[in-house]
């Protein structure tokens, strides 16, 4: 059994370590099982207790050791000592609408309640209604954007 121990303990620190380059929790949680299961299986079926403490002990500051180790990984591939990767995000423009489309008159495309799409010079847009509930093919006019939306008004045209 302190063999199964052991190998549960290594299992768990190379859980640990991938989770590092995979995040989303799950191997880093097994990775833990893992070690305690050993201080199971070494405080029932093996030696006692106080070895399975100090086998408890050694993986904690094992698991810091990786924790250490794989951030000083990520920091390598990093520019400039910063914690981040070194892929910059040079030419990143978040999303906007050009404001030229202010004043524009379009159809609904899909009901807007408040938001739908609508149809303005043959394109489609996400929409929302400044007015409420607009049926499909109703003519609307914009009044303005907001991020990826553009604000309407039901049309008189």
């Amino acid at each position: 059994m302190v063999v199964y121990s052991f190998l549960l303990a290594f299992v768990g620190l190379v859980l640990v370590y991938i989770e590092f380059f995979l995040p989303g929790g799950l191997l880093a949680a097994m990775g833990a099982l893992c070690m305690l299961a050993g201080f199971g299986l070494l405080g029932t079926f093996g030696p006692g207790y106080m070895m399975a403490s100090i086998y408890l002990f050694v993986c904690l500051v094992l698991a810091a050791l990786v924790c250490v180790y794989a951030i000083k990984r990520i920091k390598m591939t990093a520019k400039k000592d910063s914690f981040y990767l070194s892929k910059d995000q040079q030419g990143y423009v978040a999303s906007s609408l050009d404001p030229a489309l202010i004043g524009t008159h379009g159809v609904v495309v899909s009901d807007l309640k408040p938001s739908g799409h609508v149809e303005i010079l043959g394109k489609v847009y996400q929409a929302v209604s400044q007015r409420g509930y607009i049926l499909k093919e109703k003519n609307i006019k914009v009044i303005g954007t907001q991020l990826a939306y553009l604000i309407v008004i039901p049309s008189e045209e």
